[in-house]
């Protein structure tokens, strides 16, 4: 979900609140800022993930699946709904496209989880996905929200404003916003809400940092190199008129699982942006 496009189809009243509650969260992040010492290159480092003895075939084995099934779900699905149709011929429809967005990130889920059930040492543990992880997240997943949410904002805004200096043409909301824009149905709304707030930060969040960022940090030994790329992957599958603003939102999301261990953070935090999107979406008509 993106935020850019949203402010500039505000109406006068509420663009003037947003204008003013961004100063005071832009504030506000700056001491969550200082206060946390996140400043300091050395202050990434959180706890331990995997035991230096643990394999990494088992972690590769499920991220790699999981890759495939979000990949392949989608596809086979529309090929079932429309035979004899070329793959590159089929246009969905809203519909299509939000139950795909679903389906497409829930089946793999459902793989990994099992996966990191059956064939990883101490299952959720490591990953910081456990029951323990969830109760210690709301409060570091609130304040990392607090931090990203004017962070990721400006850098959209200042994303767009170039885009719009170069004449470059690009879409102004993400493609399910705008398909909640042309008024569907209340059940499509709502799995909308449903897909961006509770199956993509699961997804997500478990593939991108519990899998790819974790076999990176393990591997290369050097925290913000796995951040990096990881938030640089994570940009590329997204389209390319967001990247700047994505790749932002990666590395804090980076920095706050290198730091806590605890992947629940950074699921919350993916949930509450992509919620915030949507409510000022749903405020801008």
């Amino acid at each position: 979900m993106s935020i850019i496009g949203l402010i500039g189809e505000l109406r006068p009243s509420l663009e003037v609140w947003i204008a003013v509650l961004s100063i005071a969260a832009t504030l506000v992040a700056l001491g969550i800022f200082i206060k946390s010492r996140a400043w300091r290159p050395e202050s990434i480092r959180g706890p331990q993930r995997l035991e230096s003895d643990e394999p990494l075939a088992p972690l590769l084995f499920i991220l790699l699946g999981g890759v495939s099934l979000w990949l392949f779900v989608p596809a086979l699905i529309l090929k079932l709904r429309h035979p004899g149709v070329a793959m590159d011929a089929i246009k969905p429809t809203q519909a299509e496209t939000v139950v795909l967005g679903i389906v497409g990130g829930a089946v793999p889920l459902l793989f990994m989880l099992l996966g990191t059930l059956t064939r990883r040492r101490r299952g959720f543990e490591t990953l910081g996905f456990d029951l323990r992880h969830l109760r210690e997240a709301f409060a570091p997943a609130l304040a990392g929200t607090v931090f990203i949410l004017p962070l990721v904002g400006w850098v959209a805004i200042i994303s767009d404003w170039m885009m719009r200096k170069y004449h470059i043409q690009h879409p102004m909301k993400h493609e399910l916003l705008e398909i909640m824009d042309q008024s569907p149905g209340p059940l499509l709304k709502v799995l909308i809400a449903f897909g961006a707030v509770m199956v993509a930060p699961l997804f997500e969040e478990f593939l991108f940092r519990g899998h790819l960022q974790t076999l990176l940090a393990r591997v290369s030994q050097r925290p913000w190199v796995a951040v990096a790329v990881t938030s640089l992957m994570f940009a590329l599958v997204h389209h390319w008129s967001i990247w700047l603003p994505i790749f932002t939102l990666s590395l804090c999301l980076g920095y706050m699982y290198e730091r806590t261990g605890n992947l629940w953070v950074t699921v919350l935090m993916h949930a509450m942006f992509n919620g915030f999107s949507i409510v000022i979406n749903l405020g801008s008509h």
